[in-house]
């Protein structure tokens, strides 16, 4: 997202500098909402039982994101449980405003500094699932017939991603944490005695 705006911007000063020269440009900006309305109508014209579309993409809206939600506050959830024995929704609250920048954003570059799993730029829901369509033979323009209800599927898809995202470096880190204390310790004795042989070091010198 962050990637998207910077180009964005550079982008936008590039043509207000190139001013005439850039109109042909600039107008096909413009037109290019427009194309994209005429490209999902033409799909749903060419459907020939819109009304059945319509029960289908009815029953699909509410599957998906139920089955995003108990994902990502059930199994992920449970699974951070199993492994550290600590309650995971106290985990989940303490991360509600990186939750909620995802949700705003349907991103999660933006609410995390690093994503791992899913692509993080938003709207990828669609390219992913036209691919996935066309590996298995079904027809990839009829994925644009979900585009009107993905806008809001997206903001719940990064919020399960950045939740999973946390619980995982959560588990990590109490898996982690033995080595990690063990190290610190080592650190600080290292420390500890490294001061204390200054200070003899000081002493004699001022007795000498």
């Amino acid at each position: 997202m962050l990637g998207l705006i910077v180009f964005s911007i550079l982008i936008g000063c590039i043509l207000s500098i190139m001013e005439e020269k850039a109109k042909p440009m600039t107008d096909l900006f413009r037109f290019i909402p427009v194309g994209l309305i005429f490209l999902i109508a033409s799909t749903v014209v060419q459907t020939e039982r819109p009304l059945v579309v319509l029960q289908e993409l009815a029953v699909f809206f509410p599957t998906v994101v139920l089955s995003l939600l108990l994902h990502g506050f059930g199994t992920l959830p449970l699974l951070y449980l199993l492994v550290t024995r600590r309650n995971p929704y106290t985990f989940v609250r303490n991360m509600s405003k990186a939750l909620l920048t995802a949700f705003g954003t349907s991103s999660s570059v933006t609410a995390v500094a690093v994503s791992i799993g899913a692509a993080s730029a938003p709207g990828i829901g669609i390219i992913t699932m036209t691919i996935a369509s066309m590996a298995v033979g079904l027809p990839g323009d009829q994925i644009l017939l979900v585009a009107p209800v993905d806008w809001i599927i997206e903001r719940f898809r990064a919020v399960v991603n950045v939740n999973g995202d946390s619980l995982g470096a959560g588990i990590v880190n109490h898996l982690s944490s033995k080595v990690l204390n063990s190290e610190t310790d080592s650190k600080q004795e290292t420390d500890a005695k490294d001061r204390s042989r200054s200070i003899s070091l000081g002493e004699t010198e001022g007795l000498v």
